[in-house]
């Protein structure tokens, strides 16, 4: 399994991202502060988590999320606007170190 494979590799800072409460609350709380249904962000959930262990870069998670969900663009962009902000920008050189498309 490619995600257990990477957990193993991955830096402190990033494991502890995912498996932050902290993480998980703010990302709840922006998609329900956009009227997301909570099946949704599920989706947005796993797809910060792709992110955060490397699997997707930042810059097209906006997309996987319409992709994903449905959601307007809109949405889907204020959402990932304010996660990156809180969740990627303080990790971005550590995400960018370990960025590597599934599958490679």
């Amino acid at each position: 399994n490619q995600a257990l494979q990477r957990w193993d590799s991955l830096p402190d800072s990033l494991r502890e991202a995912l498996s932050s409460e902290i993480t998980s609350d703010f990302i709840w709380k922006t998609c329900r502060d956009e009227h997301i249904p909570d099946e949704k962000i599920y989706a947005v959930a796993r797809i910060a988590g792709y992110v955060l262990m490397g699997f997707l870069h930042p810059d097209d998670a906006s997309k996987e999320i319409r992709d994903a969900t449905g959601i307007d663009v809109r949405i889907a962009d204020a959402v990932m606007g304010a996660i990156n902000t809180r969740i990627f920008a303080p990790l971005r050189q550590v995400i960018d170190g370990i960025y590597q498309p599934a599958g490679k």
